[in-house]
Order: C-alpha cells, then structure tokens, then sequence
C-alpha cells in the first residue's frame, strides 16, 4: 500500500526473476544429468522445482519432508561430485596427496 506502484512492479519482476533462476540452480543440483535446454522448461521439471508459493498450500511436515529429500539428493550429488574429482587428480597424477 505504502509503495508507489512502478516500485511495486518493478519488485514484483525482480522476485520472479529470483525464484525462476533459484527454481533452475536447484534443478541444475538435484537432477544434474538434465540437458541444459530442459531446465528452462519447467514442466519437463521434477516437484523439486515447484511453482513459486506453491510450497505454502501444503502442510509443513510435507515441506519438511520435501526438504530432507532435496537434502540427501544435494548430499548424494556432492558425494558423487567428490568422487569424480579424487578420480580426476589421480588421472592428473596430482602432487596432492
């Protein structure tokens, strides 16, 4: 109500300019095997990627749940990413270790 409406406006965008591209990093980490063209298209999407607010119609023990999800998908990845790199340093003949 305080706000004039070009502010307003002008935030309004920048918010889903912020959820959009927060909505494509997390795609980009949890399914991270996708083409990059298929995570503009957020249909083609897994539940990870939901509607901005969309979040807020269900329960909060189903966002917990969607959340530790999420977070062993993240840590698999991590694992995953951690493995190939050791793989690639021993490749490299690395001094490293």
């Amino acid at each position: 109500q305080n706000v004039p409406f070009e502010e307003y406006t002008r935030l309004q965008k920048r918010l889903k300019d912020i959820q959009r591209r927060h909505n494509e990093f997390r795609s980009l980490i949890l399914v991270p095997n996708m083409p990059p063209t298929a995570s503009v298209n957020p249909v083609s999407m897994q539940s990870s990627a939901m509607v901005p607010g969309m979040e807020l119609s269900f329960p909060p023990h189903m966002q917990e749940e969607q959340h530790q999800r999420e977070l062993s998908l993240l840590r698999k990845r991590l694992e995953e990413l951690e493995t190939t790199q050791r793989k690639q340093l021993e490749e490299l003949g690395s001094p490293g270790e």
